[in-house]
């Protein structure tokens, strides 16, 4: 598999920055800002600035984008993958930054072993990388470690309720992906390969917490990110209680369901609301989740910090 993934990265490396963002992270720029934009409007606590760390930074777009801040002075690109690291990344941060490209510096290696000095850096970031962590001890206390006390550690990943039903979590480690999948990443499209053998993980926050708690962090705000139904989106699902042959002669039928419009009449109601009322103190930490916001791309959003 990672002899697939490195011919893959090597192939997309010739394609344009666009192209590379929707194969490789699935992402647009003005969507990846956009996620910022609401983790700095309702998480952080205060600006990320210093020199920080991306985990598993993939492109490096998350990384990029970060490093246009003034008050942030350079973030080290921890990626696995040789050929991201060595192609991808640079690219990247040139069609993001231009002349301060310099501010990401793609390093090659594990987020389970930093090869970088003790309390040495200011912030860390990571998105849909911790869930391929095999121990979340291991990972946050490695992380914790290059850290300076009360330095941040910004996620966004997959993190589930703990009373997310366990056969609904192994339905999802057990699913096989799909061919067009497979061969859309490189891989031979007729590979039987399941998401736990891709290294996928399912964690409950009970989890995340025993492992971050044990690295010494402190969980200072949680939400949900919730994705936005595109308001062309919710037309078509509401026409969906139309008969079939009505809707063929207005547009083209997809698999849209009413429970979309549903979805989206409950986030514009929710924005109204929380624009009317402002967002809620997220300082304690034991609701689930604290805040519900409407974003690019549903994950849940953990903001920690290294205990001093």
């Amino acid at each position: 598999m990672s002899a697939h993934r490195r011919e893959f990265v090597r192939a997309l490396a010739e394609k344009s920055v666009p192209e590379i963002l929707r194969s490789y992270v699935y992402f647009s720029v003005a969507e990846m800002e956009r996620m910022l934009r609401l983790a700095s409007r309702y998480v952080l606590l205060e600006p990320l600035r210093g020199i920080g760390l991306e985990l598993g930074a993939g492109s490096g777009l998350l990384s990029s984008l970060v490093a246009r801040s003034r008050e942030v002075d350079a973030i080290f690109a921890v990626e696995i993958c040789e050929e991201a690291a060595d192609l991808l990344l640079p690219k990247v941060a040139r069609w993001v930054l231009g002349d301060e490209a310099h501010k990401v510096v793609p390093i090659i290696g594990s987020f389970d072993n930093l090869l970088l000095p003790d309390n040495s850096l200011d912030f860390a970031i990571e998105i849909d990388a911790y869930h391929h962590s095999d121990d979340l001890r291991v990972t946050f206390t490695e992380c914790a470690r290059v850290l300076k006390p009360g330095g941040w550690l910004l996620c966004f990943d997959r993190c589930w309720p703990d009373d997310h039903p366990d056969w609904d979590i192994e339905r999802l480690l057990s699913l096989q992906y799909t061919p067009e999948f497979l061969a859309a990443n490189g891989y031979p499209p007729d590979l039987k390969l399941t998401r736990r053998e891709n290294g996928e993980h399912e964690y409950k926050l009970r989890e995340w917490r025993a492992g971050f708690e044990a690295a010494g962090f402190e969980l200072c705000r949680l939400c949900k990110f919730w994705r936005a139904v595109p308001t062309r989106e919710a037309i078509k699902a509401a026409l969906s209680i139309l008969p079939l042959s009505l809707r063929r002669r207005l547009y083209e039928p997809g698999e849209e369901r009413f429970v979309t419009f549903r979805w989206w009449l409950t986030q514009r109601w929710r924005t109204l609301w929380r624009n009317v009322a402002g967002p809620k103190d997220l300082a304690a930490p034991a609701r689930w989740p604290q805040m519900n916001i409407f974003a690019p791309r549903e994950t849940s959003v953990l903001l920690l910090r290294k205990k001093r």
